[in-house]
Parts: structure tokens; sequence; C-alpha cells
């Protein structure tokens, strides 16, 4: 039988949350597959320990079991994750975050186009389950068509939603210290070193948004990591000293609070509003002038295969 291993951390998420992933995981386990579910806590005071244990316990059978460790200090996300990969007992990894749970199928459906489109990558659709909201929100990713042209623009490609190859993952160096951005940082080495992408599109995997998730409460140092591990990737840069000179504007707190809290009251505001609180950043205003260049482009391109093909994209 072909062995998965899900790489799942643990941080500061409840334990009804961490249950929901785990349980998830092991609806994905049937006769054609051996699950391995690799859960680091990277955090020495996690308080629910023993429910974890219980669970895990409860859980466990012959076609799907557990294999917890808890970092003896915080890593960070980066480090945890590279700890999972190198303690996974199979070549075939898959992502889920501890706040996060996957649709039935998803393993199988990801594995059979990794087999099939012999990837070393596969990602899907999302659907994000905000805490405020009765429905969920349909995310389409872009098919792979669109990598080369648009990945170094924008990720498109949820950490939550992929699965790949090991051995792939160790060859450009795993993760990198690049928080909140170290998933879009690991793609684009992945893409730079010719590793082929696949894509299944499904709402494969269902991702929680919360008001004080990283997306919300930390938006102006995701966009900014974001665009400095776009330009670190631009030059291939591998030298890890080259990795660490941050722009100095990371690491003003301060400044990085009062910018976060004009892009939330951005996005949540409509009219003449929205206009008035976008006209008052710069920042907002570049980063709205690049979505509208990432959305020229992919119009540019759809265009393009249409004129080429005679049809219509599928997969945007």
């Amino acid at each position: 039988m072909t062995k998965i291993s899900v790489l799942t951390t643990i941080y500061n998420e409840t334990f009804s949350q961490v249950e929901r992933a785990i349980q998830s995981v092991k609806n994905q386990s049937d006769q054609n597959f051996i699950i391995e579910h690799v859960i680091v806590i990277d955090n020495p005071q996690y308080k629910d320990m023993k429910q974890l244990s219980i669970l895990s316990n409860a859980l466990n059978s012959r076609n799907f079991y557990t294999n917890i460790v808890q970092n003896e200090r915080n890593l960070g996300l980066s480090q945890s994750l590279n700890k999972a990969i190198e303690i996974s007992s199979s070549d075939i990894l898959a992502r889920l975050d501890s706040d996060d749970w996957m649709n039935h199928g998803r393993l199988c459906a990801q594995y059979q186009s990794l087999i099939t489109m012999n990837a070393d990558i596969v990602y899907t659709d999302t659907l994000l389950s905000r805490v405020d909201r009765r429905e969920n929100e349909y995310v389409s990713a872009l098919g792979v068509d669109k990598i080369n042209k648009l990945l170094p623009l924008k990720n498109f490609i949820s950490h939550s939603s992929v699965m790949f190859w090991k051995p792939a993952v160790i060859s450009v160096g795993k993760y990198r210290k690049l928080e909140p951005a170290e998933d879009y940082d690991l793609w684009l080495r992945l893409k730079n070193a010719g590793k082929k992408f696949a894509y299944v599109s499904e709402p494969l995997t269902i991702r929680e948004i919360r008001s004080d998730s990283i997306s919300n409460s930390n938006l102006y140092y995701q966009i900014k990591m974001a665009k400095f591990v776009r330009k670190l990737n631009k030059h291939h840069e591998k030298n890890l000293q080259d990795v660490m000179k941050m722009p100095q504007n990371l690491k003003n707190r301060h400044k990085l609070e009062k910018i976060n809290k004009k892009i939330s009251a951005f996005r949540a505001s409509e009219g003449l509003k929205k206009l008035c609180l976008g006209l008052s950043s710069v920042f907002i205003i570049r980063t709205s002038l690049n979505d509208v260049y990432i959305k020229f482009v992919l119009i540019n391109m759809n265009l393009k295969n249409k004129l080429k093909t005679g049809k219509s994209p599928n997969d945007f």
C-alpha cells in the first residue's frame, strides 16, 4: 500500500480545531493508503497534550496513525515544518494547517494527479470558512499554465492545499525562515529549479479565516514579506546571508501595526470611504496598482489562449 505523510504544526490553536484537522486526515484513509499524520507542537507550554494523546490513541488504526513530537523550545513555523519533513516516513508529503481541514477524497485525488502528471507538487482549490459568515467562499487557484508568468507576481497556491515529493523539496533546501511567506518562497524555488506543478481544480481543502489569523491581523507584514521573497527569488539568491538581509521596515513593529489597521479598514469598507482610505496610504495605492497589473496580465494571457485555441480556459 502507498504511504502518505501529512504535515501539521500546532502552536496556540484550540483543541477542537486540532481535533477537526486530525479527524479530516483520518477520514482520508482507505484500503489503498497508509496515512501517517506528523504533528509538531511548536509550543513547550502546550496545554492540551493529554487530550491530544487520548485522541491519537483512539484514532490510530491499521491504515492511520499519528506521529507527535513536541519542541523543547519555540522554533517557528519553517523550522518546525522542516523537522516534520525529516521525521516523516514517506516520500509523499501533504500539508495541512492545524486550524484547517480536508474534504473527503483530497489525498486520493492529489496522489493520482502526482503520479499521472509525473509532478513534483500538486495544489488544489480551497474553501474559505469565515467565522463571521454562514457560507463558505470558493477560492479557485490558477492553473499550471500560469505558474511561470504569474507565480512570480502573486502567490495563488494555498499552503494547506499542497502535496509534494519529499526529495523535490529537500533538493531545493526545504523551508527557509521567511514567515509568513515561507510557503511562497518554497514554491518560487521549486519553479526556479524546474520542478513540475500539477493542479486539481476541486475545493479539497477548507481554510478557517479568523479575525486574529495572519491573513487578517498581519496584512502589511505579509504583503511586504511576499514582496521581499519575490525579489529574493528573482535573483535566485541561495546564500543564507542574503536571506537574512530583510528590509528594515519589516522590523518596525509600531509602523507595521499602524499601516495594518489602515489596510484592514480599507478591505472592510466600500464606496467613497474605501476610496478615501485608499488614497490616504501610498502603500495601499501601490498594492492596488499591483493587483490591477496582475489582473491585466491574467486577462491578456486568457485572451491569447482563447485566440490560439478558440476556447476559453476553465481554470481561472
